[in-house]
């Protein structure tokens, strides 16, 4: 593999982002999609992407050339992710924590512009509420994630450096919460039963990315390369939660019942603006098949961690 002092620059800075990272507020947002061009290339002076997208789509309709649609897959897992968020409601802060598992249908034109669907679950979601003396976590059920989005490349500047751009929105329909817990307990020294009454919960949001890749390609192997890409994203939540509880406390000598209202309000992102970096590892069969395998991270407004692999044909 050639890596120049240019690459070494950018694996060292992204390295460096990513420790960075680490002493930044965690937050939720969705991976970052790479274009088609990039995954699929096979040459480092690919001549079909030195222009600006607009142009080779022009260009291919008036030469009644085929688009190159190609379609993929990809599988994501989330590792860790959460965000603060402040609600419309005065109160103490809050923080979401959640996880997500989605499976993505692309279809790629011109291996310039990518449109794709997502398709998961979010598993583990948490409402956190930090007052002094006391923290309360309000669990939510398992449910059904969808979305889509956009992305492109925008342009190449040539020795495998190209900026690529990934617009997306994801979401929930209504679901339910699972439990509210409090630390320390509310009724110390009593055994504790609760009851979920009535509760809703809606979570949405939306990102857009502008970043740059670079690629390095293996000098005896050139059916593998390695992306390692870095940029910046703006991400906005909206979400809402509110349940009443009911519960029983019992002491030896003492028996109570109680209700308790709790409504967070509408929330939104405290902080929208933040980066990415991370890198790709692609293997293809003679340009036609190609396997990723993705890891990244996203900081300064957040601290998420995500894992995907994906096939494109």
């Amino acid at each position: 593999m050639g890596i120049t002092k240019k690459t070494a620059f950018l694996i060292i800075c992204s390295c460096c982002l990513a420790i960075l990272s680490l002493f930044k507020k965690a937050a939720i947002a969705a991976p970052i999609n790479l274009p088609a061009s990039i995954i699929t290339a096979t040459d480092k002076k690919d001549p079909e992407i030195e222009t600006p997208f607009y142009r080779r789509f022009r260009s291919s309709f008036a030469e009644k050339k085929s688009l190159n649609v190609r379609v993929g897959m990809d599988l994501t897992f989330s590792l860790l992710e959460k965000r603060e968020v402040k609600s419309n409601l005065s109160g103490p802060p809050i923080h979401i924590e959640g996880q997500f598992s989605t499976f993505k249908l692309l279809l790629s034109l011109a291996d310039r512009i990518e449109l794709y669907c997502d398709i998961g679950e979010i598993d583990n979601m948490k409402f956190i509420i930090d007052e002094p003396g006391l923290k309360t976590t309000v669990a939510t059920k398992g449910t059904f994630l969808r979305g889509g989005g956009l992305t492109a490349t925008l342009f190449s500047f040539g020795h495998g450096f190209r900026l690529f751009s990934d617009n997306k929105y994801r979401g929930t329909g209504k679901f339910k919460i699972d439990n509210v817990s409090y630390s320390p307990p509310l009724f110390p020294g009593a055994t504790t039963t609760q009851t979920m009454a009535d509760s809703q919960v809606k979570y949405e949001e939306w990102q857009s990315a502008l970043g740059i890749s670079k690629e390095i390609f293996f000098r005896k192997d050139t059916s593998k390369k390695l992306i390692i890409f870095f940029g910046g994203v703006y991400s906005e939540i909206k979400a809402s939660a509110w349940s009443t509880v009911t519960g029983t406390s019992t002491w030896p000598d003492e028996v109570m019942d109680w209700i308790i209202d709790l409504d967070l309000g509408s929330l939104e992102s405290k902080s929208n603006i933040g980066g990415f970096t991370g890198f790709t590892f692609v293997a293809n069969d003679e340009g036609k098949h190609h396997i990723s395998i993705d890891a990244q991270c996203r900081f300064i407004d957040e601290l998420s961690y995500s894992l995907s692999m994906g096939y494109r044909f």
